[in-house]
This record gives structure tokens, C-alpha cells and sequence, in this order.
């Protein structure tokens, strides 16, 4: 410990473990982001009420190289059907269905509410001709475009339960025998029907089955049913976003984790830290990754920003960000050290209690006085702090471990032990009134018996050396979860 100062401290409200009775006080703090506002979205994702989501571009399939695209897949209505066929870029749909194809390379690739289908197409007019959302168009539920029993043109809706909602429409017969780009927009409870971007239909009806694009017509001997593209809107495989300047309102907060309520998607986070609210400022670190745990890597100062990339690869879930979580500690003020000596009468106050002074002097203040030149023999007062319980799918298991400002720095030892078998170590050396992210790596027999258990109880042991050679050492027991 430096003989200049002494700072008193207390557990208080600090949820952290100390190597001795005393830690370094402090007060954990949270900056909640729910609104996001003032953040830069960019080109690929989009904020509103509900959080930062990825924005849906309509992917367009067209029917190139005079063939069907290899996701798509058909089935016929009659066995004496010929197979659809592409000329010109139009595909030929003739007593059969057509639908995109799942991974798996045999059954249909199905989507939740909340889609856009656009496709354009040639309706012949000829019964039975659909195209839009369904299972097989064989039974409801649906949401289609469809010639019904010929000569006509209807929207039409069915969830399975309730009687069907239909509109037809009153230009049918304009629209039959030439092309025309329709859109259905299904959401959770209402469906959109657009011809040439004109709204033509809305039916307040609630399909919560998962669908699939089909494009349909049931008898071969009549005028097929011609499309000449057909598309969705999807998400990208990524976006960013990047958050407004976030306030700590302390210049040397002790930074812990950053969570994050994602859905739909997976997510990335980058800090980074500065002492001004200019990010152009030179104080500023550059952007850094979370650890595991979510542990947040940059500098201690007092202004905090995040960047989240959001990715996806399944357009049937919506990814979307819907609040940013950062935990970090402030240090309490320390209480005023006495002053040992009366200003100006000569008298000699006592410093822990604030003694009497000599004539003419006041007493000294209250507090704690580490008298200069004084040999250091007090133990390091080190701090450990585990992030999170849960250890991560590669079996790392994030802990904070502090060095106490009074001290120069401190060397910490910290192992996790499970009898006398070692299971997990780490050595770091850490500079006073500072802290670090700590990543402990459990070993190959320890994770196999987290993943068979669920949870395992384990003694932390931390050693910690300060400057001057005093050594301090502290188990604790703790249960870390899968």
C-alpha cells in the first residue's frame, strides 16, 4: 500500500466479494437504452417503438436461364400435368403448384405473420388459379389472389375457422389475360392486397399459421397461369447500429457487462470510451468487443458507447434489439482524512478522532491518517467480482478483479478449485485504483461435468501481492450454471 493515503472503506451496497473484511467502496450503477434515440441506424436496420429491428428489402425471384431456380420445387394436381416450364423468363404453371423449397431439400419453407409477398403474373382467367400464401391451396387457411370459379379476379382470406373473406375485384376483367404486379401483406391481423401498388382489399382476419408462397393452377387442359416474378421481402444478413453518447456520470467508473434483449437474431457488441461527449475527441478508445459474459473491455472514463451489428439467416423471425443493459460501478467519495497537525497553534490533533488542538488550533478532521515514511504492512484489499454465473458455450467464466486505489498495483492469483484439482487459473497484475475483465477457461473434464450436471460448486482461491510484499489470500465458494 502507498504511505501517502488511506481511503476507508466498506461493503456498503457493492455487490462484490472482498479478499478482507474491508473493500473499496463503491456503488453499482445501470444505463438502461429502450428508446435508442439519438443513435445512427444506417442503411440496414431501422428504429421504432418496438426497439432497433433489421429493415426488409423485397428479394425479387426471377426465372432466369429458361429454368425454375433450384430452391423451388413443384407438385401436380393431375398426374397427366406436363412440368411448368420457363421461356422468355416466364414460367408456365399448368395443372400444377409451385412453392420454394425448405433446407432440406424436401418440404415446403413455411413463414410466420408478418410477411410481404410481391410476384407479377398473367391470370388467364381460367377456374382455379391462385397465387399467395396457403398450406397446399387444397385447405385453408390462406391468403391468396384467385380466379375462384373462372372469369374473375378475387382477394381472398380464410383462417380455417371462420368463414372466408373475399373481395373481388371490380376491374377483373382488365386485369385478366395481360400482366400485373400484386402484393399481399399479411400480418398478424390484417391482409393487404395491392394491384400495381393501388390497395384493393383488406380483410381484418387473423392467420397465425406458418404459410408458404404458392403459385397455383389446377387443370391442365385450360389457359395456364403465367409468372413472370415472384419475391419476398427479406431481412439482410447484417446491420448495425450505433448508440447515442451514454453518461456515467463519473470519470472513473469501474465498467462490468453489456446485455442486450435480442430477438430473431444474433447480436455483436463494441464499446468504446471517452472523456468528452465529442467522439471525435482524442480521449476517446477505439471500439473494442465485449468479452464473455457480455464483459466490457474499454478504459475506464465517464462517457460510454455501444455498436450492436445484428445478423440473421432465417427471414420467418423478425431480428430486432429491444433494450441495451450496461452495469458499472462508481467509487464512493473516501472519507476526509484527518489532519494531524493544528494549523496554526502549534497544538497536535489526533487524527482517527479528530483530536483537541493546541492553543489557538483546531482539531484535526475525522478520518483515518497513514503517517508518511510509515512502513507499509497492511494486506492488498483486492476485489473479485464474477460477471455472470452462467459460463459460456466455450466454457469461459468471466470475473472483475480490483486493485484498491491506496495500492501501487497488486499481482492476483485467482484459480477455481473443486477439491484439490484445479479446474481453472488465471495471473494478472493490475495497477491501483484500476480493474480487470478476467476470463477464466474451464478445462476439458470441467465443462463435460458443468454440461452433464447443469451447475457446479467450485471454491474461487485468489492470492494478491502488492507492492511492497504483503499477500493476502481468501477462498470463496460459488456455483457456476451451464
Amino acid at each position: 500500500m502507498r504511505n501517502t493515503r488511506f481511503i476507508s472503506t466498506g461493503l456498503g451496497a457493492v455487490v462484490a466479494l472482498a479478499l478482507t473484511p474491508a473493500l473499496a467502496a463503491a456503488t453499482p450503477a445501470t444505463i438502461t437504452d429502450t428508446d435508442f434515440a439519438g443513435g445512427n441506424a444506417g442503411t440496414a436496420t431501422a428504429v421504432s417503438a418496438g426497439g432497433v429491428a433489421l429493415k426488409r428489402a423485397m428479394a425479387t425471384q426471377g426465372f432466369d436461364n429458361d429454368q425454375l431456380p433450384s430452391n423451388v420445387d413443384f407438385t401436380k394436381w393431375d398426374g397427366a400435368a406436363p412440368d411448368p416450364t420457363v421461356t422468355g423468363g416466364v414460367a408456365s404453371i399448368n395443372g400444377v403448384r409451385i412453392y420454394e423449397r425448405d433446407d432440406s431439400g424436401v418440404g415446403q419453407r413455411t413463414y410466420a405473420p408478418g410477411q410481404v409477398l410481391e410476384f407479377t403474373a398473367t391470370f388467364s382467367g381460367a377456374p382455379f388459379q391462385h397465387i399467395g400464401f396457403g398450406v397446399t391451396f387444397n385447405d385453408a387457411p390462406w391468403a391468396m389472389f384467385s380466379t375462384g370459379g373462372g372469369s374473375t379476379l378475387v382477394a381472398r382470406t380464410n383462417d380455417g375457422v371462420a368463414p372466408e373473406s373475399s373481395t373481388t375485384l371490380s376491374n377483373a376483367a382488365a386485369l385478366l389475360g395481360t400482366s400485373h404486379t400484386y402484393r399481399i401483406e399479411w400480418d398478424a391481423n390484417e391482409v393487404r392486397y395491392y394491384v400495381d401498388n393501388v390497395l384493393v382489399a383488406t380483410h381484418a382476419v387473423a392467420i397465425s399459421a406458418s404459410l408458404t408462397p404458392i403459385a397455383s393452377d389446377v387443370n391442365p387442359a385450360d389457359a395456364a397461369l403465367l409468372l413472370d416474378s415472384i419475391g419476398m421481402q427479406r431481412y439482410p444478413a447484417t446491420g448495425q447500429f450505433q448508440s447515442r453518447v451514454l453518461d456515467a456520470t463519473d470519470a472513473h467508473p469501474t465498467w462490468g457487462n453489456l446485455t442486450g434483449d435480442v430477438t430473431g437474431s444474433a447480436v455483436m457488441f463494441e464499446t468504446r470510451t471517452g472523456n468528452s461527449t465529442d467522439t471525435n475527441d482524442s480521449s476517446w478508445s477505439a471500439y473494442a468487443p465485449v468479452g464473455a459474459g457480455g464483459a466490457i473491455a474499454s478504459p475506464s472514463a465517464r462517457y460510454i458507447q455501444y455498436r450492436a451489428t445484428l445478423s440473421t439467416t432465417d427471414n420467418r423471425l423478425t431480428p430486432r434489439l429491444s433494450k441495451v443493459t450496461i452495469n458499472y460501478d462508481v467509487p464512493d467519495a473516501p472519507s476526509n482524512p484527518g489532519n494531524p497537525t493544528g494549523p496554526t497553534g502549534g497544538g497536535q490533533g489526533s487524527g482517527g478522532s479528530g483530536g483537541s488542538g493546541g492553543s489557538g488550533g483546531s482539531g484535526g478532521n475525522t478520518g483515518q491518517v497513514t503517517t508518511p515514511g510509515a512502513v507499509d504492512t497492511s494486506a492488498p484489499q483486492v476485489s473479485f467480482k464474477a460477471l455472470s454465473s452462467r459460463v459460456s458455450k466455450t466454457g469461459t467464466f468471466a470475473v472483475r478483479l480490483g486493485c484498491p486505489a491506496g495500492e501501487t498495483s497488486c499481482k492476483i492469483a485467482v484459480a477455481l478449485k473443486s477439491g484439490k484439482t484445479t479446474l481453472a487459473s488465471k495471473k494478472v497484475t493490475v495497477n491501483g485504483g484500476k480493474s480487470a475483465n478476467v476470463s477464466l477457461r474451464l478445462s476439458r473434464a470441467a465443462r463435460r461435468q458443468l454440461a452433464k450436471r447443469g451447475r457446479l460448486k467450485v471454491k474461487a482461491v485468489i492470492g494478491a501481492t502488492d507492492s511492497a510484499g504483503n499477500k493476502s489470500t481468501k477462498t470463496l465458494q460459488l456455483t457456476l450454471r451451464a
